[in-house]
């Protein structure tokens, strides 16, 4: 097993250090800022001129939205401060950028250059990004990987899967398997449209953009001001307080908590109310962190409130843990971020809180790790019954009391940030990465917790050993599209705490492509993930 890889990968999972003096938080960006169309190279959002300094070293490109860039080593882009020369008579044939009466460039050409130091050099502008040639038009290439141009407009769903709509209308989806950009995706934006034109009824002025918290409690937008009612729409409570931000693209709300997000034309924004109950507005906070400094065009939080997604102009979609976690800690499952029940042995992580202490009853459990945003612990093998009343502390001598139910057995496979599950090729012992095929009849193996018990009995807190590692008692199946594939080990991960190693037999026949993959355990079953099989 690559055990150097997979630590990187654990830390990765648990490195979401989030500075909170002035709402700072460290974001990660998910998805490329390119789209995989099939064209000549990964395409991005539209581009309005292009053109070459005089000396032809640099190359500059105005987008639809009016912002300037340049590149001297056609793969970073820096803002640009040149103004574009006069248009020209556009000098290439249609041959040179189609094949078979398609084209390789995503449209038709906006604009196009030709370099003052080699006439053979071309850059072209197109609905698709900015396109270069070295050959007189033989060949062309995309400059669009690191150019800020994603053409995204709304976040459609967040989480384990991320849709967003394009400027275009289409739906692109980011697939961690798929490294080539964000893919062309169906999704009914129907129940959106619906709560917008619903809750306009009761409004004087059409909104802009609208979430419905639960039943009775929603939060709108109408340009640049945000109200929010909770009775259904009968009253409506102006939000605004100390916002000026400009216009408002998206907002979402965590109910718990009382938090309401903005997403404006000046950055994402933060407040917090009592969300159940009509009240006087709260006082708005800026989100900063690493986000890049552009518009916030929607927010979005994932399903259990614990992970916020942002979509910034040109620079796609970011995520990060929601920064009102900090008020509201949450006991989640540390592989796969699920509210699953615990189980002997299992690792279990507190999103918002810095514990000193974590214990239920007389029984401490060990901490394994611990910033201001994450803490990571051990169930101890010997907890028995039907739940966990866990007493948890944290480093200000805080204590809350939260319930946490219990099985024998309560499998979670480990997830990355992307949430792509953790699986190593057993003869190599190296990671898979999400975009490779696994061949039919090769071995791999899960990493995962929550199998409960093992033999001989293991001290909880305590690496596994490097040989003869304990067996998991539990009969423990793997599914593969439903049916059960051979299962010839399950113990504890040697060298690790709280981890376990399923190895797998691939059946000698399978059909090509992704395969849904899930674990079973004392009639317990994990999260679903996808495997790309091969015969």
């Amino acid at each position: 097993m690559c055990r150097a890889a997979t630590l990187r990968r654990s830390s990765a999972l648990l490195a979401l250090a989030v500075r909170l003096h002035a709402q700072e938080v460290e974001w990660r960006q998910v998805g490329p800022l390119v789209v995989d169309s099939g064209l000549a190279g990964p395409a991005g959002g539209p581009v309005r001129r292009v053109w070459y300094s005089p000396d032809g070293a640099i190359l500059h490109a105005l987008l639809a939205n009016g912002k300037a860039l340049q590149t001297n080593d056609f793969e970073t882009w820096l803002p640009s401060a040149a103004q574009p020369p006069a248009a020209q008579a556009i000098r290439i044939q249609p041959s040179q950028v189609s094949f078979r009466g398609k084209s390789l460039l995503g449209g038709d050409l906006a604009d196009a250059a030709v370099s003052p130091r080699d006439g053979e050099e071309l850059a072209v502008a197109t609905a698709s990004g900015v396109w270069r040639s070295l050959d007189g038009g033989g060949s062309w290439a995309g400059l669009n990987d690191t150019l800020p141009n994603l053409p995204g407009e709304k976040i459609l769903t967040a989480g384990k899967q991320v849709k967003i709509l394009a400027s275009t209308g289409a739906t692109l989806a980011w697939d961690p398997a798929n490294r080539g950009g964000w893919s062309p995706a169906s999704h009914d934006d129907r129940a959106r449209e619906e709560l917008i034109r619903r809750l306009s009824q009761g409004l004087t002025e059409p909104l802009s953009t609208a979430v419905e918290v639960d039943a009775r409690t929603a939060i709108v937008a109408i340009r640049d001001r945000i109200l929010r009612t909770s009775n259904g729409g009968l009253f409506w409570d102006d939000a605004t307080s100390n916002l000026i931000a400009g216009a408002v693209h998206g907002v979402a709300a965590d109910l718990e908590s009382g938090a309401i997000y903005a997403a404006t034309a000046n950055g994402l924004w933060v407040t917090y109310a009592d969300l159940r109950a009509a009240g006087p507005a709260g006082q708005w906070t800026r989100v900063g962190g690493n986000l890049p400094v552009a518009p916030v065009l929607d927010v979005r939080l994932d399903d259990p409130g614990n992970q916020i997604y942002v979509l910034t102009e040109g620079y796609g979609v970011h995520a990060a843990m929601a920064p009102h976690r900090f008020r509201d800690p949450r006991v989640v499952n540390a592989l796969d971020r699920s509210a699953r029940a615990a189980a002997p042995g299992s690792l279990l992580s507190v999103l918002g809180a810095k514990l000193t202490s974590a214990r239920s009853g007389s029984v401490e459990f060990p901490i394994l790790a611990a910033s201001p945003a994450e803490t990571q612990f051990q169930v101890p093998f010997g907890v028995t019954g039907t739940s966990l009343s866990l007493a948890l502390t944290d480093e200000r001598a805080r204590r809350r009391e939260v319930q946490v139910p219990l099985r024998t057995a309560s499998p979670a496979i480990f997830l990355d940030q992307d949430g792509a599950p953790m699986i190593l090729d057993a003869d190599r012992g190296v990671l898979v990465d999400p975009g490779v095929a696994v061949h039919a009849g090769s071995r791999i193996q899960i990493l995962a917790t929550g199998l409960g018990r093992v033999t001989p009995d293991w001290p909880t807190g305590l690496p596994a050993p490097a040989t003869n590692s304990p067996r998991v008692n539990a009969p423990v199946r793997v599914l593969i599209d439903r049916v059960p594939a051979a299962v010839t080990r399950a113990t504890l991960a040697p060298g690790y705490v709280g981890f376990y190693l399923i190895e797998v037999r691939i059946p000698d026949v399978v059909n090509n492509g992704p395969a849904e993959l899930y674990i079973e355990a004392g009639g317990q079953q994990s999260g679903r993930v996808t495997l790309q099989l091969v015969q």
